[in-house]
């Protein structure tokens, strides 16, 4: 047995050491090459807050359903008073979930924001698995640096309670599928794979630096993009489950503790940063959404809550959506002025110094 050992330290030794080469070499890299491009989803809205992040006192951050659904202009309307007027951005982008959010958070905050007293932050759930259109994309590796995949190896420990064995099983095979995906953007990231190659291909070919587009901020210019009209469902199931939800409403729940320090974890950088912290629950016409615990909740200015059909009937209206995530225009209005009004009774007494 011993006899084998050199042999298979002399074979093993030279793979392990031009493995940590390739790693330190790829990693050291990073410091000659030219800043990380952004994804096209964000570019847009941060280059603008590179540029303009000094003109606004409200942000709001969260998925699509804080993109399509919060009206700046509007928004700004009835929320300011005589003596207090209000400029908001929205920031919201779709398909952004924990922790990409608390990456895009901290791209938001360190851009210029002196003027920056408010941030409406999605109560939303910490998902394990990485979205088919993120895998292998530029998005998809951007977010994943070290602090924000070391919250999704966190996240991904945590199994579901009450199932069976065959269940676990199950479980764990997902999980450990989540992680692969995860870990492979992660690495892609550390090293700088690729980037070379993307470079060299720009001098090859001429090609200028990817340019900014001002349709991706909206008609307004202030981040809302109204949902995707063309993909209305109208159908009789949609007005069955809307139907369903105003007699069985949905049912609030904690969810997991990493879901929870995730949104903990935004609400410190917003208040760190000097800001308010709102949390804004959106309408979802599913059998159950996510809140924030009591402690998150005392973290906040408030907890608006725009999930609940027996207090928002016309938010569950069919004519006032899309589908079972997202309003149209018409509910997109009525769901900026719930916002507002609600706003306008928070902001006399939890308005930050200036």
């Amino acid at each position: 047995m011993s006899a084998h050992r050199p042999a298979l330290l002399r074979t093993t030794l030279p793979v392990l050491t031009a493995f940590l080469a390739f790693v330190v070499t790829a990693w050291l890299s990073g410091n000659f090459l030219p800043p990380r491009e952004l994804p096209s989803a964000i570019r847009e809205k941060l280059a603008h807050l590179a540029t303009h992040g000094d003109a606004y006192d409200v942000l709001f951050v969260g998925s699509s359903r804080i993109q399509n659904h919060i009206i700046p202009r509007l928004f700004d309307q009835l929320a300011a008073s005589a003596d207090q007027p209000i400029q908001s951005f929205n920031a919201g982008i779709p398909s952004m979930h924990a922790p990409e959010v608390d990456w895009f958070l901290e791209q938001i905050l360190a851009r210029p924001h002196a003027r920056l007293r408010w941030v409406f932050v999605e109560a939303d759930y910490f998902p394990t698995q990485l979205q088919e259109d993120q895998q292998g994309t530029l998005r998809g590796v951007a977010w994943h640096d070290w602090p924000r995949f070391q919250q999704l190896c966190q996240r991904l420990l945590i199994m579901k309670k009450g199932v069976g064995w065959r269940d676990q099983v199950g479980d764990t095979f997902e999980r450990l599928r989540d992680f692969l995906q995860h870990l492979a953007a992660f690495g892609t990231r550390a090293t700088h794979l690729g980037r070379g190659t993307q470079l060299f291909d720009r001098w090859r070919l001429a090609l200028p630096p990817d340019s900014l587009n001002p349709e991706k901020l909206g008609p307004n210019r202030d981040g809302w993009l109204g949902a995707n009209l063309d993909e209305n469902d109208s159908s009789a199931r949609l007005a069955q489950v809307l139907a369903t939800r105003k007699a069985s409403p949905p049912k609030p729940q904690q969810a997991d503790r990493a879901s929870q320090a995730a949104l903990a974890k935004l609400l410190t950088k917003i208040t760190r940063a000097g800001a308010v912290p709102i949390i804004v629950i959106p309408p979802r016409a599913r059998a159950n959404y996510f809140i924030p615990s009591p402690e998150n909740a005392s973290r906040a200015a408030a907890v608006i809550d725009l999930c609940d059909p027996r207090r928002h009937p016309e938010l569950y209206d069919l004519e006032n959506r899309i589908d079972l995530s997202h309003l149209n225009l018409q509910g997109a209005e009525i769901f900026t002025r719930l916002l507002a009004e609600r706003f306008r009774q928070i902001a006399p007494s939890a308005s930050p110094p200036r």
